[in-house]
């Protein structure tokens, strides 16, 4: 159910008292229920904390399952923690049914024991802070707008950050299981390259006693998988994705986005950094290139390629992916775009009209120094538009339509 006005506006008055000593507002902490639709915080052996902090940007929300606890920054992470507890529960199903006992016993001494490390060690343990949305808004000079000029000088990584996440392991296939593990995620209707670390694990043990041998892969499965389950509507961009994608080496995925890039006109360099990013997974690479080939006819795709070979964790890799997609929704439906670029680290373009769209995929925008410095970027008199994914607080509306800005803002729940 969306949430009216006023009862946005009471949901962030205690912050006004905030704003009035600092000219900003503190990051407010909401009701979960006000970001994502109240049927989703409670499921099959899992709750969601009814609180959500935000960071400013996105909300940071809290999962309790019987497979764990995990904290998800941003809707769509939500979304997929979720769907992935739902393919949880279905392999705990699966591993019980005597059907695949008695194929996973036969499959066991198959010769996978250099598969061993890669079982043990899916993803690593993240340390430290991981780089927020935040980077995007607060440390890219404005001049950045100009036509992705020099972007990839001004989004370098920061090597400052002691203890600073590192993205998980190379995703090499020596001896060719990861073919057995795709096709189980596949199968549930999972990203195979997960940051879960408890479905990693499983995905991994499913790959190695599945290597050699088609007995186990279709042991147990008498049931319908595909799709997201009870979020799909939500999270909906793995289907998207061709199926050769999810399961093909990641070599193989690469060479394909590779093509893609150059036949829009990307220089080797660009595409380089993109590719060989860590944290843009093979399942996030190849959803970025196909929201810049979505983008038909729009120029200057190298701005927004060397912006993503620069992500520094998955949540900003997420949020550039939705970003760009958003920015393909407002070319297909709304003003056409003529241009590519990048205003303050954030994925924007210039329409045949000659107006500034500017997409964030944000899941609430306050109205911090750092989103009045983006708001105060923009030439004067330059006609812009703002395409928010989620809803800004009272205060930062009004600030960025103070500053000219014509904000297009989606619903919470959308």
């Amino acid at each position: 159910m969306k949430k009216s006005a006023l009862q946005l506006i009471a949901a962030f008055a205690p912050f006004a008292a905030a704003f009035a000593k600092t000219g900003y507002e503190a990051p407010p902490t909401v009701h979960a229920a006000d970001l994502v639709p109240a049927s989703v915080l409670a499921g099959p052996r899992y709750t969601v904390d009814p609180t959500a902090p935000t960071d400013g940007f996105m909300g940071i929300f809290r999962i309790h399952s019987d497979f764990g606890d995990f904290e998800c920054v941003g809707r769509e992470m939500l979304y997929t923690r979720i769907d992935e507890i739902r393919a949880l529960i279905e392999l705990e199903r699966i591993s019980r049914t005597k059907a695949f006992v008695d194929a996973a016993k036969g499959a066991v001494e198959e010769p996978v024991k250099a598969a061993v490390k890669i079982v043990e060690h899916p993803v690593d343990t993240v340390i430290g802070t991981p780089a927020g949305v935040g980077r995007f808004f607060g440390k890219i000079a404005s001049g950045a707008g100009d036509a992705g000029k020099g972007v990839a000088h001004m989004v370098k990584p920061d090597e400052s950050k002691a203890g600073k996440p590192k993205p998980p392991p190379s995703r090499e296939d020596p001896i060719g299981y990861n073919k057995a593990r795709s096709e189980w995620a596949r199968k549930l209707g999972v990203d195979p390259y997960t940051t879960n670390r408890v479905l990693a694990v499983k995905l991994n043990h499913l790959g190695m006693i599945s290597f050699g041998t088609d007995k186990v892969t279709g042991a147990g499965l008498g049931f319908a998988t595909g799709g997201l389950g009870p979020v799909a509507e939500y999270a909906s961009y793995l289907p998207d994705l061709d199926e050769h994608i999810l399961t093909a080496p990641p070599a193989d995925v690469e060479k394909i986005n590779a093509g893609k890039l150059a036949a829009l006109g990307v220089p080797k360099p660009a595409t380089k950094a993109l590719l060989e990013n860590g944290w843009m997974s093979p399942t996030l690479q190849s959803r970025y290139v196909n929201g810049l080939v979505r983008l038909k006819g729009v120029s200057n795709a190298t701005a927004l390629v060397e912006l993503a070979g620069a992500v520094e964790s998955e949540e900003q890799a997420r949020f550039l992916c939705h970003s760009l997609e958003m920015l393909g929704k407002y070319h297909e439906k709304g003003a056409p775009l003529r241009e590519l670029r990048v205003y303050f680290g954030v994925p924007a373009a210039v329409a045949a009209d000659g107006t500034l769209v500017v997409a964030t995929a944000v899941d609430l925008l306050a109205w911090t120094k750092l989103s009045a410095d983006f708001a105060a970027g923009r030439a004067a008199g330059e006609r812009s538009v703002l395409l928010a994914a989620g809803p800004l607080t009272p205060r930062a509306r009004e600030g960025f339509a103070a500053r000219g800005w014509q904000v297009v803002e989606s619903p919470a729940h959308s």
